[in-house]
Parts: structure tokens; sequence; C-alpha cells
């Protein structure tokens, strides 16, 4: 309901810079947003978290592109787009994630916990306990390279020339990706230092 989305303002401007990533991919689905917390925080039915509005529930995506309850054993969930959306979390740039809580075990930069079948649980860390987003350079495994590959790759397929190949989505800062990430700097004027 909506008196459970209540935030504080950089959750909000977090999951507004997802929002605003998401609907940039061509034809994604709406995203459906669960409980965040009551305004002024307190206990929510049914949680032992959701106090501070740091919490947020989303439900996965859908094949179909409906937003109602699924979960991830559903033959219309859609593990990819499940994916995207948790990438673009974790890379959201305004507020630094703490944890995404989901149980489908193919879904990478997420944990397992009881009773997360049916929507990821993100936490937020409280503004000023980390940086937004890490410094990413050749040789990292984050969740957030994932997200690096994925908008390298938009870019490299935007090109009426492609100046690199495409970069494997892994999650893994490797050669490939280093080289087009110098490739994007130096074409944006930008040091090519190969770092994000």
């Amino acid at each position: 309901s909506s008196a459970n989305r209540y935030g504080i303002a950089d959750t909000i401007a977090a999951l507004v810079e997802a929002g605003r990533i998401w609907a940039l991919r061509s034809t994604v689905p709406d995203v459906g947003l669960g409980d965040i917390s009551r305004r002024g925080g307190g206990a929510l039915d049914g949680h032992s978290s959701h106090r501070k509005g740091i919490d947020v529930d989303i439900r996965p995506i859908q094949k179909n592109g409906a937003v109602g309850p699924i979960t991830f054993r559903d033959p219309n969930y859609s593990r990819e787009l499940t994916q995207d959306l948790a990438d673009i979390l974790h890379a959201n740039g305004k507020l630094a994630v703490q944890f995404i809580l989901f149980n489908d075990p193919n879904v990478k930069g997420v944990q397992y916990y009881n009773n997360h079948d049916n929507h990821l649980h993100v936490r937020f860390l409280l503004p000023g306990e980390a940086a937004a987003l890490p410094v990413l350079s050749q040789g990292q495994q984050h969740p957030c390279v994932r997200e690096l590959q994925r908008r390298l790759n938009l870019w490299v397929a935007a090109q009426a020339q492609p100046p690199c190949p495409p970069v494997q989505i892994d999650g893994d800062f490797g050669n490939v990706a280093s080289t087009a990430l110098k490739t994007f700097q130096t074409a944006a004027g930008l040091p090519a230092g190969g770092r994000a």
C-alpha cells in the first residue's frame, strides 16, 4: 500500500535514478515497487526490517510485462530482465546498496534469504556509509561491473562502425572490458585511464 512506501530522500533518489536508467532500455516492462517503510519509520506489518526508509521490496520482472505477484519458478518470470534490474540497482549512482535478497540462484549480485522467492529485497546503506559507486578497474569483480559492461555494449551497438567488439556481460572486469572502456573514454574526450 502507498502508506508503506515512505523512504529517506536518498533512497527515493536512488530508486528514481534506477528507474530512469531502466526506462532508457528499449522496451522494458514496468517495475512493481512494494513496501519501503511507514511514514516516520517504525514497525511494518510482516517485516522485521523496513523501519528506517532504506529497505525496498521490488517484484521480479515478468516476460509478459505484467507487474503482479510472481516467483522465480514461474514460467513467465524473466531471469534476464530481473538480472538487468538487479545490476541497475547496484549501479544507481545515488546510494550504495548493502545487499539484495532474492532466491533465484542464477541471478548474480543477490543473496538467498528465506521467503524471498517472489521479491527482491534491496537494502541501501545510509548516506555517507559508503560511496554510491565503487571505482572500477581491470581485475575487479563487482555487481556494478555487469552494468558497466552492459552500458559499454549499448554504446558499441549505437556506433555506425563499432570501434571494438562487444563485451561479455559476466561481472569480471577483464581485458576486453578494459579496452572497450578506454575506447569509450577516448571517444568521449575523457582521460583513457580504464577506470570507471
